[in-house]
């Protein structure tokens, strides 16, 4: 009987072109992590403009806004005549490093991750922005808003949310639009949200549950630079017809 001769399955080796895929897409997808990365790490020039090195400057600045902001405090406890104020934006980010830490008001933002708040106005627009988050997936969430008041109700503003950048990549509102309702009805201020020119906007009505209040804002003015507040003294009225919302 002729030996029978044994043999052995050939190995079956993946196609080389399949390792070639596999690389490319994790070099793909680390590329894009990187790139996102970064992009979620950018940091806009307006908000590095806007920072206020620390020393005597930054605390006069801090209380300037602290003595140029109290006739605000008219619309909360009446007022007998006409008052204004002018806000610059370096007082304004003086406060927000120096006086706003100081009276332990950033607390409540700190609690949400929220830090280093800071403010760029043009006209016709406040941005807001700060930093959100530790370490290396920290970023700077800007919005960019519009501000006006309704002209037929007194104390009420419309704030218009133009656009929100995390980094450099626009995000999603709904979640700022709940946190704004939220944080609005704690203070008892009530909101509804509307469309304007496509963006959300939220109609805020001040003192809903004061019908004696006396004093309102007259006018909200965003300049280069500066925000302009004026209120005056107003006789309580009966009733009160539904706000003209259109921008200025």
């Amino acid at each position: 009987m002729a030996p029978t001769s044994s043999t052995t399955a050939p190995r079956v080796r993946p196609p080389r072109h399949s390792a070639v895929w596999l690389f490319g897409l994790l070099f793909t997808l680390s590329a894009a992590s990187v790139v996102l990365l970064l992009l979620l790490r950018h940091e806009p020039r307006s908000y590095t403009l806007a920072s206020i090195p620390a020393g005597q400057e930054r605390t006069r600045l801090s209380r300037e806004f602290v003595q140029h902001a109290s006739p605000l405090l008219s619309v909360v406890l009446g007022s007998t005549q006409e008052w204004g104020v002018r806000l610059t934006q370096e007082q304004i980010n003086a406060w927000f490093a120096e006086d706003f830490k100081i009276s332990h008001l950033d607390e409540p933002l700190i609690e949400q991750g929220i830090h280093e708040p800071r403010v760029t106005l043009e006209p016709g627009l406040i941005r807001l922005a700060f930093r959100w988050g530790d370490g290396l997936l920290s970023t700077v969430i800007s919005i960019d808003l519009g501000v006006w008041l309704a002209t037929e109700e007194p104390n009420v503003v419309l704030v218009e949310i133009k656009a929100i950048h995390a980094g450099a990549i626009p995000v999603s509102t709904q979640s700022l639009l709940e946190r704004i309702s939220n944080v609005a009805r704690d203070h008892d201020i009530e909101v509804n949200w509307y469309r304007h020119n496509g963006n959300p906007t939220a109609l805020l009505r001040f003192s809903r549950s004061h019908s004696e209040t006396t004093a309102q804002l007259h006018s909200i003015k965003i300049e280069k630079g500066a925000l302009v507040i004026q209120g005056r003294p107003i006789e309580p009225r009966q009733g009160g017809g539904t706000p003209t919302t259109a921008a200025p």
